[in-house]
């Protein structure tokens, strides 16, 4: 009968040390998650900086484009009226030269 009491203390001992185990790989589990939502934290935190530094540059692009664009345009408007200028000072001479004549 020794040996049967012997077998069933071995098993309890087993069983208690199976329990333990499965403690610990749950609270290596739980370590990992909360590891894992950290990074995942940072990663969100990392995206959003790029998308605001991002956009920050888009915005500044976008305001040299607007300055570049307002000077070409007032260049050509320059230029469109220096020619109107030519072009009325020509039709004055035309007509002056026709009516002297």
């Amino acid at each position: 009968m020794i040996p049967m009491e012997w077998l069933l203390i071995e098993l309890i001992v087993l069983v208690l040390l199976l329990n333990i185990r499965a403690i610990i790989v749950l609270v290596q589990n739980k370590q990992k998650r909360e590891e894992l939502s950290e990074d995942t934290a940072l990663i969100h935190q990392g995206m959003e900086e790029f998308v605001e530094k991002i956009e920050k540059e888009n915005e500044e692009l976008y305001q040299k484009l607007a300055d570049y664009i307002k000077v070409r345009e007032d260049k050509f408007e320059k230029r469109i009226r220096l020619l109107e200028k030519q072009l009325a000072a020509g039709e004055n001479r035309g007509s002056s030269a026709t009516g002297n004549a």
